[in-house]
């Protein structure tokens, strides 16, 4: 079975899927990982973009063509998993619900499950950068003024829109993570 968990940033993506992957003892990577590999032979396909500075806008068509050039390679991932049957997790930003609508022609479509975490109320998202350790999120680190603060909630909420609003259209599954994350995500874990 292979789990793509996609969404927003600072839904939750990679707590779920570290919990998933130890319930199913399998392994998990993040698209994260696999952008650092592929930026390396196509550098000039990713969009250069001070992401301290970028409107929330200009941060989700960034990351929309970010995910359109790392799509190959995870779904050739996804295809080399689901043909030697490897039980995998998969999480990061990059699974854009209109990419992953394309597995639905495989037909090995019924070994994935797929979800999208996503959060919408800014003020719930500001209290989550708060709990951040600033020395290792890069997020944190752009925040110089309170100002700031709501910038980059309104950016997560204009993505968990997008991701929230695309998944539905090709009928996956949503969870919105913003009240009682643990107790929510606990609760998926369950169901999944």
């Amino acid at each position: 079975m292979i789990y793509l968990i996609g969404g927003a940033p600072r839904c939750g993506k990679t707590i779920f899927s570290k919990m998933l992957a130890k319930k199913k003892r399998i392994s998990w990577i993040s698209t994260d990982g696999l952008e650092s590999v592929i930026k390396v032979y196509n550098p000039e396909k990713f969009p250069k973009l001070d992401t301290c500075k970028a409107t929330p806008k200009q941060l989700l068509a960034a990351e929309i063509q970010d995910a359109k050039t790392l799509w190959p390679g995870a779904k050739r991932l996804i295809q080399s998993c689901l043909k030697w049957q490897h039980d995998f997790v998969i999480e990061g930003v990059h699974l854009l619900p209109q990419l992953v609508a394309e597995l639905k022609k495989m037909p090995e479509w019924k070994q994935i499950k797929v979800v999208y975490l996503i959060k919408r109320d800014t003020k719930k998202i500001i209290a989550g950068f708060k709990q951040s350790d600033p020395e290792t999120d890069w997020l944190i680190q752009c925040i110089k003024s309170d100002d700031d603060w709501q910038i980059y909630a309104e950016m997560v909420r204009v993505k968990a829109e997008y991701m929230g609003k695309e998944a539905k259209k090709y009928g996956f599954k949503v969870v919105n993570t913003e009240n009682n994350f643990r107790k929510t995500i606990t609760s998926l874990l369950s169901k999944i």
